[in-house]
């Protein structure tokens, strides 16, 4: 039985998203954090977690921009989300995280196009 590599990189993001959800359920249930900041930190990370999938070399050459492109905006948004709206962390620090998380997926996709040609 053949897989197509595209349902590898489905099923995966899809476990990681939800082992994520786990984690922040757990964090929330422990009154570390409130709903809206569980919330806004699982975006942060489903953001990351889809912007490194659409870096590996499983997914398809067309796939990989949409992939890292979608991530980009989930990380963006859950970063001023966590600045303006919920408040949890400053301004700088979001800014830094974004920074991070984004530059990391810059990195991982010239890796990648570098190792294809």
């Amino acid at each position: 039985m053949a897989v197509d590599k595209s349902d590898i990189v489905y099923y995966t993001g899809y476990g990681i998203a939800g082992i994520l959800a786990g984690v922040f359920v757990l964090l929330y249930s422990f009154n570390m954090l409130n709903p809206l900041q569980a919330f806004g930190l699982w975006m942060l990370f489903v953001g990351f977690a889809v912007i490194v999938l659409g870096c590996l070399k499983i997914a398809s050459p067309k796939g990989m921009p949409t992939l890292i492109g979608f991530g980009a905006v989930l990380v963006i948004i859950s970063g001023c989300l966590s600045a303006l709206a919920f408040q949890f962390l400053s301004l700088w620090s979001c800014i830094a995280i974004i920074i991070i998380l984004f530059s990391a997926g810059l990195v991982c996709y010239g890796l990648i196009t570098l190792r294809r040609e």
